[in-house]
C-alpha cells in the first residue's frame, strides 16, 4: 500500500470517536478505488452486503440451491466450503418457519423488494440504520445461521477472491501476509463486533470448529520458514468463544500477534 493512501486511511482513522475506534481502524485497513479519493468501507455498506447476501443464502439454502454468484459464490468442490454449508443448511432447518419470511426481499428497507410490499412506506425502515439491524438480528436462528453464513464467506481465505466478493480492496500491489492480516480482521469485524454494536450476543458454537486456509501459504512469511512436509501443521485455524488464532505455532503465533496489535 502506498504511503499517500496510508496517511488518508490513518487520517480517517484517528478522526473517528472513541466509541467507534476500533471499528474505524478495521474498516481503514481497506478502500474503495471506484472514488478518486480512496475511502473506506462505510459501516452501512457493510451491513446492507452483508445482510442481502445472509438473505439471499437463506433464500438458497431453502431452495436447495448452491450459491455460483454473487458475493454468496464458492467452489463446491471445497471440503471444506460444503461442510460449512452443510452445517448452514442444517441451522436454518432447525428454524425455518421463523427464518422464511425473514429471508425475504420485501422484508428489509425501503430500497429492497418494492415491488412486494404490502406495509405502508411510512412504516418501512429508510436504511440498514442501527434499529433495522438490530430487529433484524434479534432472533436466535438468525444470528446462528449468520455466523456459519460469515464462515462460508471466508472459507477460502483468498484475498483476490475476497476483494472481488466484497468489492473493496485491502491493497494496491500483489496480495501478502498483510493481506491475510486485514480479511481476519475483517471477519472478526462483521461476525463479532458488528453485532455486539447492536447491544446483541453473536452466536459461537458449543464445540471448537477448524477449518482450513488454503491460501496461508501463498505468500513469503518472515516469522518463519516452513517445509512442504510440515505445512500442515500451520494450516487449521480455530473459533473459539475467546478469539480467532491460527493454530499454536511459531508461525500462527507470530501472526495473530500482529493481528491483536492492529486493534489495540
Amino acid at each position: 500500500m502506498d504511503q499517500v493512501l496510508v496517511s488518508q486511511l490513518q487520517t480517517y482513522a484517528s478522526n473517528a470517536g472513541r466509541k467507534s475506534k476500533l471499528e474505524a481502524r478495521i474498516r481503514s485497513c481497506f478502500f474503495n478505488t471506484k472514488r478518486s479519493t480512496p475511502m473506506p468501507p462505510k459501516k452501512e455498506y457493510l451491513r446492507c452486503r452483508i445482510i442481502r447476501g445472509h438473505k439471499r443464502a437463506l433464500r438458497q439454502v431453502k431452495n436447495k440451491k448452491i450459491p455460483t454468484r454473487t458475493i454468496n459464490s464458492f467452489d463446491s468442490k471445497n471440503p471444506t466450503a460444503m461442510k460449512i454449508w452443510k452445517a448452514l443448511t442444517e441451522s436454518f432447518h432447525k428454524y425455518e418457519e421463523e427464518l422464511t419470511p425473514i429471508s425475504q426481499t420485501e422484508n428489509g428497507p425501503k430500497t429492497d423488494g418494492k415491488s412486494k410490499r404490502k406495509e405502508k412506506p411510512d412504516e418501512i425502515a429508510k436504511s440498514f440504520n442501527s434499529e433495522f439491524c438490530k430487529d433484524y438480528f434479534a432472533p436466535y436462528g438468525v444470528r446462528e445461521t449468520y455466523y456459519y453464513y460469515i464462515e462460508l464467506l471466508f472459507a477460502d481465505l483468498n484475498p483476490r477472491i475476497l476483494c472481488n466478493k466484497f468489492e473493496f480492496n485491502c491493497c494496491r500491489g500483489n496480495h501478502s501476509k498483510q493481506c491475510l492480516e486485514k480479511w481476519l480482521l475483517m471477519k472478526k469485524y462483521i461476525s463479532q463486533y458488528m453485532i455486539k454494536d447492536l447491544q446483541l450476543e453473536p452466536f459461537l458454537p458449543d464445540s471448537l470448529e477448524y477449518y482450513s486456509m488454503p491460501s496461508l501459504f501463498s505468500y513469503s512469511h518472515s516469522c518463519t520458514q516452513t517445509r512442504r512436509s510440515s505445512r500442515k501443521n500451520y494450516g487449521p485455524y480455530l473459533n473459539s468463544k475467546i478469539d480467532y488464532y491460527i493454530s499454536k505455532s511459531e508461525l500462527g503465533e507470530c501472526y495473530m500477534n500482529k493481528v491483536e496489535n492492529l486493534i489495540i
